[in-house]
């Protein structure tokens, strides 16, 4: 369900806090009120108007929540595909292909558990040294770079106008933007960060595991990138199915096509 606008739930609050106020100062100051009719309606009027205001606006949010409920869904499967396409892809390219086939939770376990992480990330370092790794990493990240910017531009307008789904569509961003500061180290070989620094300095190449800072940063980048992946696909698809089950696919196919399932009534006698 959307959440109250910020403005409207501060307008909320002070609102409550004034009829409370009010109702408690009677107990204190009952003569004043009394004596001061006007300035009685006035305060009292202002204090409804704004607590009813709020309350409309949460109502009519989430009664047009409800309408679009099927868009916000096909936009979140959408994201959370191209999500699986994106950690998919990294970990392909960098020799992790058994990951691939594992679900969100097992990656990001295996990625961050003591037991496998210092394995896996020995492997991506060890792979990096591979020029030829190098460049079809970049190959491939600049198609998946491209296609996650396409589907962000597609649902940008859709799902930042409800704070409901704002939240997780600004993750998809970061994704991209890490993805971008792969690709651009890839080419580069400098950190992700204000391009000012970085003008007029000779691009340079992954050279060591755990060699400078710039190195280091990028398999953290790499690691990351795929763990946030890896998060959003799975948190894509749990909101998605919530806000339209499949049971309610399948009820409503059935309950359309059920006059399919029926002949139609025969005549008796046929023609003569």
């Amino acid at each position: 369900m959307p959440n109250v606008k910020p403005g409207w739930r501060t307008g909320s609050v002070l609102a409550i806090l004034l009829l409370l106020a009010v109702a408690t100062s009677d107990l204190v100051i009952g003569g004043f009120w009394l004596s001061h009719p006007m300035l009685t309606a006035i305060v009292s009027s202002l204090a409804v108007i704004a607590l009813s205001v709020a309350v409309i606006d949460v109502v009519l949010s989430r009664r047009s929540e409800r309408r679009w409920r099927l868009l916000a869904q096909r936009a979140l499967i959408d994201l959370g595909e191209a999500a699986y396409a994106t950690w998919s892809t990294l970990t392909k390219g960098l020799g992790l292909s058994p990951m691939s086939g594992m679900s969100p939770q097992q990656v990001c376990v295996a990625l961050t558990s003591q037991e496998t992480g210092p394995a896996v990330r020995k492997h991506v370092e060890e792979a990096l040294l591979d020029r030829s790794i190098q460049e079809k990493l970049s190959g491939r990240i600049s198609g998946r770079l491209a296609y996650g910017e396409q589907i962000l531009g597609r649902w940008a307008v859709a799902l930042t106008e409800s704070e409901t789904y704002a939240e997780i569509f600004d993750q998809h961003v970061e994704l991209y933007d890490r993805v971008d500061g792969v690709l651009r180290f890839l080419h580069e070989g400098h950190q992700q960060g204000d391009p000012r620094g970085r003008r007029g300095r000779r691009p340079r190449k992954y050279r060591s595991p755990g060699g400078e800072a710039d190195d280091e940063w990028f398999v953290d980048n790499l690691l990351t990138t795929i763990i946030i992946g890896a998060r959003l696909e799975h948190a894509s698809w749990e909101l998605a199915l919530r806000l339209a089950p499949q049971a309610w696919w399948g009820q409503r196919t059935a309950g359309i096509a059920a006059a399919s399932r029926h002949e139609a009534p025969r005549n008796g006698g046929g023609r003569k």
